[in-house]
């Protein structure tokens, strides 16, 4: 069993990021965000405050994006906002010799496997055009997840995360704009 208010504050990540974007109509579209994988160190908070990196993880949370897009569909400035489906997966999980001190002290080492997890995100942001075919993208991306940890200590501890996702892109439009 965890002491009460056990607590894991997540490290952030800067990763390029891969959108392809097509228009249903001059004002909704379909957005799929790709990219690489986040590396998360994961820290002790609460109760096991000052306890130091307790482990590593790394989360590929591809979206598929449906956005509603103000303004003409020639407008130099289009804001937007979006509604999206995320399925966050998770790989190389992997702990630190104070995440055995903190579950398994004296023991083996401590191990634990995040819950892929199937979410919503919604999406807040706009379009610059530069010109017919190049324009600037910014958004803002928030994801409210819940997983569970599965430790190899037989414990199980339930994980809320709500990663905020800051994304400034230049994209190209194959077709009119």
């Amino acid at each position: 069993p965890a002491l009460p208010n056990t607590k894991t504050d997540v490290g952030s990540d800067t990763k390029p990021r891969f959108a392809i974007a097509y228009m249903l109509t001059d004002n909704i579209s379909a957005e799929i965000d790709l990219g690489l994988p986040y590396k998360h160190d994961l820290y002790g908070a609460g109760s096991i405050n000052g306890t130091g990196k307790l482990a590593t993880s790394e989360v590929l949370p591809p979206t598929a994006f449906i956005q509603y897009r103000f303004l003409k569909a020639d407008s130099m400035v289009r804001p937007y906002v979006g509604l999206g489906i995320t399925y966050a997966m998770f790989q190389k999980e992997r702990g630190s010799g104070q995440l055995t001190a903190v579950l398994n002290t004296g023991g083996p080492g401590a191990t634990f496997k995040l819950d892929d997890k199937l979410t919503y995100s919604v999406q807040l942001g706009g379009t610059v055009k530069i010109n017919e075919k190049w324009f600037l993208d910014a958004s803002v991306i928030k994801t409210k997840l819940k997983t569970k940890a599965h430790y190899s200590t037989g414990q199980v501890q339930d994980v809320k995360l709500d990663p905020l996702a800051v994304n400034v892109s230049i994209g190209y439009a194959f077709k009119g704009w």
